[in-house]
Parts: C-alpha cells; structure tokens; sequence
C-alpha cells in the first residue's frame, strides 16, 4: 500500500511538471522580411525594430526571423511581385515586415493571409493603404504614417531657404505621384512657390533619382527628397555631390542619418527610434491576438531641425544664427585656408608678435640707450668755438669789447673727466636698470607662454564642452521623441512629454551660453597671437590628450609616492623657482640701485676732476695789437661742493627706509614663491589621484542610463526619475572635463611658478627638465 501511494504521488508530480512545462513554453513567431530592395534605412529601422521586439517580448514570446523568409527584389519590380506570390504560399510565416515600395501592394495582390507590418512607407495615405477614416484597406495590414509630415517639412524649407521653387524627386510604390505632387503644390502655394518634378525613368523601368535631377537642377533652389529608394548605400554621397555641384541644397524628409551622407537639411532627427518603438509595440498586440487593422496607424513626429554645415557651405548656403543655434548640426569642413596651430606654434606666434612683447622690448631699447648715455659721461668731451668780427673803432673794440675783440678767433677744447663719484654710481644704477628690463622682458616672455597656454586650454574646454551639452541635448532629444511615442502608445501621460521637454530647453539654453564662452575664449586668444578677434584657428589638441594625460600623471604618482620622495620633489621646484625667479632678480638689483643711491649721497661731498686742453689761434683787428699767433693750454678744475642744504639727512632717511622695504619685499617673494609651488604641487597631487575615479563615475553614470533608459520605455521608470539619472551623468561628464582641464592648468601654473613656463610634450627643454628633477631625487 505504501508502495502503490509513493507510485501515485510521483505520477502526479511528472504530469504537474510536465504541464506546468507546457504552460509556461513560449509562444514562437514566425517573421519573414521582404522589401523592393536594399536601402540604407531600411536596415537602420529594422535593426531598431529587433531591438524594441526583443525588449517587450521577454520569455513569454520566441521571435523567429526566418532565413528562408527573407526577399529583397533588388529593385526589379516582376522579381519583387513573383516574391509576394511566394510569401502567399508561405503558411507557416506568421508576419512578413514590408519595407519600403511595391511590397505592401505586392503582398495584398498576392493574397498573404498573414499579418503584413507596413515600414516605411512615405504617404500610406495618398498610396491608398488607408481610407479615409485612417483605418488600413485589409484586416491583416497595419502601417504608420506622420500626419501633416509634408506640409510641416515645407513649412521649414520656406524657413530655411525661402525659395521660389522646389524640386521634388519621388519614387513611387504605386500610382499615388500625381496624389502626393497636388498635396505638394497646395502647401507650396502658402508661401508663394511652386513645385518642379521630374519622372525619368531607367532602362528596366525604375524611377532614377539621378537622371531626374540633372533634369531640374538648373531650375530649382532647393530640393525636397523622400526616401532615396533605389540609391544604393555608395551612391548617396555621389548623389549629394552633384546636388552641391549644381548649388541646390537639398531637404531630406528621413533625418540626421541622411545628413550624414550630405544633405543639407531635414526637420527630425532619428524618426526611426520612435517608430522602432511604436512599431514593435503593434506587433506585440498582433502576436497576442489582435487585429493588426485596429492598431493604431498615425504617429506624431517629433519636429527638430538638423543642419548639415558643411553640405551648406557647398551649396552657398548660409542658415539664420538662430537657426544653427537651435538645430543639430554637422559642422562645415574647415577650408585649406584656416590657419592650424599647435600648441608651440601659438606660443611662437605669441612671442614674435604680441603687442605687449613688442613694447617690452621696445622699453628694453630704452633703458639700453639710457646704460649707454650714463657711460657718456667718461667719454672725452670736445669743442669747437670760431668767431668773427668787424669793428669801424677798432682800438676801442679790442679794448672795451671782451668777446668779440678780435677780427677772428678759433678754440679747440678738450674736457676728459678724471673723477666724479655720481658718475659712477650712475653709470652702476644704469647697468642695473639694464639687467632689470631685461628680467623684465623674460618674465614678459614667461608670463606671455602662461597666458597663452591658460587661453589656449579655455578654447580647447569650451570645444569639448559644447560638444557635452550636444550629446547632452541629443539624449534629451531622444527621451522627447520616445516619450512622444510612448505616450501614443499608453506608457507615459503628457507630463512627462513637458517635463523632458522643459530640461530640453534648459540644455538648449546651456548650449547657447557655452558657444558664447567658446567665441570669447577664442577672441582672447586671438588677441594674444596678434590676429583679428573674429579670426578662426583650428587648435590641435594632441599636447593635451587623454594619453599624455595619463602619462604624465604616472609620473607625477612617482614623484610623490612617499612623504620623503614628495618633500624632495617640491624641494627641486622650490629651488628651481627661487632660482630663476625674475621677481626675485628684479627685487636684487633694486636694492643694489638702492644701495648705490645711498652711497653717492653720503659721498656727496667728494670732488669732480676734470682734465682740460686748449689750443687757440686768433687774427687781431690791427698788427700792432699783436701779431697773428696760436696758443695751446693744458691744465684741470676741481668742483667741490661746500654746503648743501639740510634736506640731504630727510633724502638719506628715506633712500635707507626704501632699501629696508625692498630687503623685506625680497623675503615675502622667497615665500611667495614657496607658497604657490607647494599649493600647485598639492593641487596636482590631489588631482592625479582624483582623475581615475572621475573617469570612472562618469563611464559609470553613462552605462548606468542605458537600462534606466529602457525601464523608461518600459514604463516602470518615471521622466523624472529618468532625468535624475541624466543629470547625474551629465554632472559626471562635466566634472570629467573640467578635472581633465585643471591638471593640465594646474601643471602649467607649477612650471610658470617653477620659472620655466609650459614644458611642449617630448620637447628638448621638457627632457632637460624632468632628467634633472630626477637625478636630483635619486
């Protein structure tokens, strides 16, 4: 009996486990792929599409894309309709996704009975895929399709480029041209401009975007592009080319990707995520039962300009400021003709033509002509008199007329000064003046490098600062979209539409203030290198790159990595510093100046001596005054000062108290100096052992926004606690940025400091630098 109720109760948990098994097996999908043939986007999107199925179906449904089921007509159009006839007769193909023309109407025709996923489709509406109610024409066909989407994109070419007349190249699925041409002209004709087609068609039959453009390019200013179906991947960019060629920019309905491979223009930016999403979701409801005619088909898109520069640029294009700074953008090519600067080449260019070194050295002139007149002063002095006279009473004349006494006269005079002390001392005071301005113009030149390196990080800062907001606003961007999408769908309310919205515009507003501290930062560089504030340079950042970033941080984690090893370290910089200090030489020669002040003014009293040579010859009015003769004298004077006044004791007073002050101001620099080495050096420290775990918080916050990003979707995260996360990373990636700047601002204010100024990476003075910080550590 015990024997039979074990058998019966293990029997019974076989047959439970087995059916639980059963139950909870998932659902298999069969899906096949078939399109009029291969297309760039059409990859994109049902990439997109994948990675959405994969997301919602979870364990509960086992999506198969069958290999067999896939058919792409390579743009032949019997192909593409004998492939529909094979999908009809495919029973065990649960979904085909028809993707782009001639399928969705090849499929129907054939009589698939399966569910038929219309992707991509321009106007599903004027194609007769769906009546007027906005309901598909078959039960089992379900599209997508953006209400208003032309209107609204002809809305922004007037906008952009306020043209007369627009071209229009399209390929058609069915016979709906002549449909979508007339919704065309109607939107143009609010505007006042006109809509020129072209329908040129290849040897087989297909429309041929290219044949059909060179038919209206010379007719047109601007060209309005649908889907470039038929243009194969490689032929895109050449398309574009000759679009630019012909000076016609072009507006592309498909987004940013399109841009990519050089259009102009286009009023989204990645339709194909929102659509990805509302898509999948369909489908979803499809596999669990429902009707794909009573999915809903009408997704809002997410209106957002994109420019392509450089496309514009081609075309002789330029965009409304305003518009650039609302759009996404891909920056114009920089032309031949920019200048590129590295780092060393700005600090060249710096030292050869600042204006503020150009006047340092013109004061260095200065005081070398005022070192050479004091040493005048020793040099012989020698004069020429001549004079000549007439006379109508010439006894009286030679008598009573003490300067012209004579019918003419010559004197060659010859001062030589032997001795005068404050000539010497002048001539010292001079000679120092002279090395003060040549210290001077040194410290000019250090001073100079430091602003220039300080100016030239600021640009490369605000560069890589606007590029952080971008990538910020794009994720934003992408958040409203899919918020957009999900709402249509039912997993978010329209608050969360406005809450994603309202951080959209705030980032916006950071972009705008960031481009505006890029502008001035790059005018203050200009200005340093002597060009026009509004000159653009290109700056090559390969001095400050992650990787010599590293690198010099390993060596500075070397250099400290003990207390004694750090205090050697900041020994070598401190002597280095007071060294070559030009304050610190500067303030030297100040007090020998002062020193020499002093000693001429108690040596006051000591005697100029002058040497003096004579030689004379002179012609009397009348020969019995004397004969005509020459005369030559040799001798010297003395000048000796006897009383001078009492305010020499207040002069000596104060010559004495301005030396004490400069004798205290030489030991505040000396600990100056100490302080800000050893602040710069602590400063560098912290952030070497810093910048690793800022690397990581930021890799860290981003990886962590890909999942929070799906449970968003999913619903089961709040906008706000989605945009909590952002922040947080966006905080991360900026703190990166500007930790990243610091070090090497602060290496630069260590070597300005250190009196050497920034040291060029692999440089000669770089080398000669760290071999002898290092011979000294050892």
């Amino acid at each position: 009996m015990k024997r039979e109720s074990i058998f019966y109760i293990l029997s019974f948990l076989l047959i439970f486990a087995t059916g639980a098994q059963a139950d909870t097996k998932p659902k298999e999908v069969k899906v096949g792929y078939f399109e009029g043939g291969a297309y760039y986007l059409h990859k994109v999107i049902t990439s997109e599409i994948k990675a959405e199925l994969e997301q919602f179906s979870g364990d509960s449904i086992n999506i198969i894309f069958e290999p067999y089921a896939y058919r792409s007509a390579e743009w032949k159009r019997d192909i593409c309709r004998s492939y529909g006839r094979d999908f009809a007769r495919m029973n065990d193909i649960d979904i085909v996704f028809a993707v782009g023309p001639w399928v969705v109407e090849d499929l129907l025709d054939a009589g698939y009975k399966g569910a038929i996923i219309g992707i991509h489709q321009f106007d599903p509406v004027s194609q007769g895929l769906i009546d007027t109610d906005g309901r598909p024409i078959a039960d089992n066909l379900t599209v997508t399709y953006h209400p208003g989407k032309i209107e609204s994109d002809i809305e922004m070419i007037q906008k952009l480029f306020s043209p007369r007349r627009i071209g229009f190249l399209y390929f058609p699925s069915a016979d709906e041209s002549d449909k979508i041409k007339s919704r065309l002209a109607l939107a143009a004709d609010r505007y006042g401009a006109s809509i020129i087609s072209s329908d040129t068609r290849t040897p087989d039959g297909n429309y041929s975007f290219f044949k059909s453009l060179g038919n209206i390019r010379d007719e047109i200013d601007v060209l309005y592009l649908p889907p470039l179906w038929g243009v194969k991947l490689d032929q895109l960019q050449q398309f574009f080319n000759e679009t630019a060629m012909g000076r016609v920019p072009t507006f592309t309905s498909e987004g940013f990707l399109l841009l990519e491979k050089g259009a102009t223009a286009s009023n989204c930016i990645r339709p194909d995520l929102p659509l990805a999403r509302f898509t999948a979701h369909k489908i979803i409801r499809i596999i669990n039962g429902e009707r794909p005619a009573d999915m809903p088909t009408t997704l809002d898109e997410a209106p957002a300009i994109c420019l392509n520069l450089e496309a514009a640029r081609k075309s002789n294009v330029v965009f409304d400021r305003n518009h650039i700074n609302n759009a996404k953008t891909i920056q114009a090519v920089p032309s031949d003709n920019i200048p590129q600067y590295s780092f060393s080449d700005a600090i060249s260019q710096a030292l050869r033509e600042n204006v503020s070194i150009l006047r340092k050295g013109a004061v260095y002139q200065e005081a070398l002509a005022a070192a050479g007149s004091a040493y005048s002063a020793y040099y012989p002095q020698i004069k020429l008199n001549l004079s000549a006279a007439a006379t109508g009473n010439e006894t009286e004349a030679v008598i009573y007329n003490n300067v012209l006494n004579r019918e003419f006269g010559t004197d060659i005079i010859l001062d030589q000064k032997l001795l005068s002390y404050p000539v010497i001392k002048a001539i010292h005071i001079a000679e120092k003046k002279l090395q003060i301005e040549k210290a001077g113009l040194e410290q000019a030149r250090l001073d100079l490098k430091h602003t220039v390196a300080v100016a030239y990080l600021s640009v490369i800062e605000n560069e890589e600062k606007v590029e952080t907001i971008e990538k910020k606003i794009d994720r934003l961007r992408q958040y409203w979209e899919m918020s957009l999408a999900n709402s249509r769908l039912g997993f978010n309310d329209t608050l969360d539409i406005l809450v994603i919205q309202e951080r959209l515009v705030a980032a916006k507003m950071l972009l705008h203030d960031a481009r505006a501290e890029l502008n001035i930062s790059r005018v203050v560089l200009n200005v340093l290198l002597n060009r026009p504030g509004d000159n653009l340079v290109i700056l090559d950042k390969s001095n400050f790159a992650p990787e010599i970033m590293v690198g010099m941080a390993r060596k500075f984690d070397d250099y400290t990595s003990d207390q004694n090893r750090k205090k050697k370290f900041e020994e070598f910089l401190v002597n280095t510093g007071i060294a070559n200090s030009t304050e610190m030489q500067i303030t030297s020669l100040s007090i020998g100046i002062q020193r020499d002040l002093i000693s001429q003014h108690r040596k006051r009293y000591l005697p100029d001596i002058t040497l003096r040579a004579k030689y004379s010859y002179n012609n009397e009015f009348k020969p019995e005054f004397g004969n005509d003769d020459d005369t030559w004298t040799i001798g010297g004077y003395l000048s000796l000062p006897i009383l001078s006044g009492t305010s020499w004791k207040h002069r000596g007073n104060e010559a004495q108290a301005a030396l004490n002050e400069l004798l205290y101001e030489k030991d505040m620099i000396r600990f100056d100096r100490m302080q800000a080495i050893m602040t710069a050096t602590e400063k560098l420290t912290s952030l070497v052992a810093t910048l690793p775990m800022s690397y990581f918080t930021k890799n860290l916050a981003l990886d962590n926004l890909e999942p929070a990003y799906s449970r968003f979707k999913d619903g089961k995260l709040t906008a706000v606690e989605l945009l909590t996360l952002e922040e947080h990373a966006s905080e991360m990636e900026f703190n990166l940025l500007r930790r990243k700047i610091e070090f090497f601002s602060t290496y630069s204010e260590m070597l300005f400091e250190v009196g050497v100024g920034y040291l060029i990476y692999n440089s000669a003075e770089e080398a000669e630098f760290f071999t002898k910080l290092e011979k000294f550590l050892e």
